[in-house]
């Protein structure tokens, strides 16, 4: 605390020794106020003008100096104070439609050793799938500065910070609302509608951002092979797969750390990241588990959306924290909507409707 200063007269307060209460009726403690300390019973709640906060127990319910203190009312520092704001429409790739074979071979398939689900044969049973539109696929994965730029905020407990960092700890309800953002921004259709429920409904017919299904996803990240990813088949299930070095971040090269997008090698339809970095959540919706495995009475599926369900959504891709076996194009993965990991991103699409 500041030591008192001798009184000059030239307060309003006559004859404030501030040896005790103060005796003003209202905080005056302007620049012409003889103490130097600020001694009023409440603490800078209301009229308190003093440019220096000198009180040692900080009850303010808003932070009204004027100058730097040490207090805290602010709240916790702002994440990420380095990352620069921007707002850009992404670059994006066109992809063609096509015919694929979507999922996995036998020999690729394994189950975890303590229960079924992801990497379960079940999961990935190998089936033909026709896409039947042209879309764009954004070249990278959504950055924070981008985020930031649009949405105004992290979400809750992002960590490390970089302007071409991805974004992470993305829900998937928070993923849709981005989509949406992003197509305002520009001038598209917004693709999402959510009711008074909170359930969403996509617009098939819209032209602005939006998510891929799982189908889009496998296809662009596939970028034309049939094999494990991009870079060739398994050789490792774990962290020291030759065939995902150039291309991907995950647990064999990131050294379980988030690294800037576009620093690995591209696919074959220019896209980066497609496998490692962080999940990218997809449409395709469903209610519970015994809808994750695909469902189809024949083949080709045309433009499969996944069963419609809204609970729960597929994510793809791997992480900077996954095996090699997470990180290939045939793997898939289940999250609430509202779940919030610090490796879930996204990445947007957009159906072309050129002639």
């Amino acid at each position: 605390m500041l030591p008192a200063a001798v009184g000059c007269g030239c307060g309003d307060d006559d004859d404030d020794d501030d040896a005790g209460g103060d005796d003003d009726t209202g905080d005056d403690d302007t620049a012409g106020d003889d103490d130097a300390v600020d001694d009023d019973a409440d603490d800078d709640t209301a009229g308190d003008d003093d440019d220096v906060d000198d009180d040692t127990g900080d009850d303010d319910t808003a932070d009204d100096d004027t100058a730097d203190d040490d207090d805290d009312d602010t709240g916790p520092p702002p994440q990420c104070p380095d990352v620069e704001p921007l707002v850009f429409e992404p670059a994006m790739e066109l992809v063609s439609s096509g015919t694929f074979l979507m999922g996995s071979p036998e020999s690729e398939q394994y189950v975890y050793p303590d229960f079924g689900g992801p990497g379960d044969p079940a999961w990935e049973v190998q089936h033909q799938v026709t896409l039947t539109r042209d879309f764009y696929v954004a070249k990278h994965e959504v950055t924070q500065s981008l985020w930031l730029g649009l949405m105004g905020e992290f979400p809750p407990g992002q960590w490390d910070c970089d302007n071409d960092f991805p974004i992470g700890t993305v829900s998937w309800n928070r993923a849709v609302d981005f989509c949406n953002a992003l197509s305002e921004q520009y001038g598209y259709d917004t693709c999402y509608t959510r009711d008074g429920e909170g359930v969403v409904t996509w617009d098939w017919e819209c032209d602005g951002f939006r998510l891929p299904t799982e189908a889009e996803w496998e296809y662009a990240a596939r970028g034309g092979t049939t094999t494990a990813y991009y870079g060739g088949d398994v050789t490792d299930w774990n962290c020291a797969e030759d065939n995902l070095t150039d291309i991907a971040w995950y647990c064999g090269t990131s050294e379980f750390d988030i690294n800037k997008v576009g620093t690995k090698d591209a696919n074959a339809y220019g896209l980066h990241d497609m496998l490692g970095s962080v999940w990218e959540w997809t449409w395709d919706g469903i209610d519970d588990e015994t809808d994750v495995p695909y469902q189809f009475d024949e083949e080709p599926v045309l433009d499969p959306t996944g069963p419609g369900g809204t609970v729960a959504h597929m994510y793809r891709g791997g992480s900077m924290f996954a095996s090699a076996a997470d990180c290939r194009a045939a793997y898939r993965r289940v999250g609430v909507a509202d779940r919030l990991d610090e490796d879930n991103g996204l990445r947007v699409v957009r159906t072309s409707f050129d002639e």
